[in-house]
């Protein structure tokens, strides 16, 4: 039961034309061209360098790389290092110190400072694609001239947009049942939680359970979002019995048609789905879920949320 006072917040995402323009100037820039520049780095420029990095003294898995192209301000990096290659001249050799997080993902690291010896070969600056033709192409857009092409990019925004603000607003949804519903999920089920949740993080940086050191991704570290997502398919599992959703084959047809429009061939993805069990029934998940979640926007208490679209992208 949730209280009269509860409410969760419906989201909506406000685009500005300043944000269309920054949309089409990092479009520009990543179909630009990195050119080499004889002054000192700054924020936005790409570096090409060498560096050897050591904790105590020690060498490190990953401490070093070899023309190693880095972009100013990407934030790719630990903390300290890239504020470091500020300012720096090419053809030029330094050190630096920089910080690993406390919640870095190997142990043994986490919270520790190294010293990164620097060879900084190249400074680039980034000369932005021109709207023509060429970058049309590129893109596969069919449109002609620049105003078509901004408002194919802004088309495209909108699009983006309506699925983050069901994406926010689903959550905070999310977000109210689990604050409404105090319960302790299974300790078992927690466990075997947070090693799919391991697994699937060691498989996005190319490593398997079985050969990764146990300080990569300690299990441990999942056990509070493993808990959340137990507790939340224990509430959801209960509500659909609650409001009595099913899955008519009508609406499945819909959704695998729909998610066919993302693939060159939409005919052979939707025959391949079909003969497909596990992925049928992920999708029958998917529908249920969106069916769910329409009945608690009718049924629950909402408030708006308007957030700007420069907000949202600078989280």
């Amino acid at each position: 039961k949730i209280s009269r006072w509860s409410s969760y917040e419906k989201h909506s995402i406000e685009i500005e034309d300043a944000d269309l323009d920054l949309a089409i100037d990092d479009i520009r820039g990543r179909y630009g061209d990195w050119e080499d520049v004889s002054r000192k780095s700054q924020n936005d420029d790409q570096l090409v360098l060498d560096f050897e990095g050591r904790v105590n003294g020690e060498e490190f898995e990953g401490n070093s790389a070899k023309e190693f192209k880095l972009v100013l301000g990407s934030k790719s990096m630990i903390p300290g290092f890239e504020d470091s290659l500020l300012d720096k001249e090419p053809d030029s050799e330094f050190t630096i110190v920089a910080k690993f997080p406390d919640d870095y993902f190997k142990q043994d690291l986490a919270g520790k400072d190294a010293e990164f010896d620097i060879k900084l070969l190249k400074v680039q600056e980034n000369k932005l694609a021109e709207i023509n033709k060429d970058l049309f192409e590129k893109l596969s857009m069919e449109v002609e001239d620049e105003s078509a092409f901004r408002t194919e990019i802004k088309s495209r925004m909108d699009k983006e947009v309506e699925a983050q603000e069901k994406a926010l607003t689903k959550e905070s949804i999310y977000e109210l049942l689990l604050k409404s519903h105090s319960f302790k999920a299974p300790n078992a089920t927690v466990g075997e939680q947070s090693e799919l949740m391991r697994k699937d993080a060691l498989m996005r940086i190319g490593q398997s359970v079985e050969n990764a050191e146990a300080d990569l991704f300690p299990l441990e570290s999942f056990a509070e979002d493993a808990s959340k997502r137990v507790r939340l398919d224990l509430l959801f599992a209960e509500l659909i019995k609650f409001y009595e959703i099913k899955v008519e084959n009508d609406k499945l047809k819909e959704f695998i048609a729909e998610e066919a429009k993302k693939y060159k061939d939409p005919e052979q993805f939707e025959a391949w789905v079909v003969s497909q069990p596990k992925q049928l029934e992920q999708f029958n998940m998917m529908i249920l879920e969106n069916q769910l979640i329409e009945k608690l926007e009718n049924d629950l208490k909402s408030k708006n949320k308007v957030i700007k679209f420069s907000e949202l992208a600078n989280k």
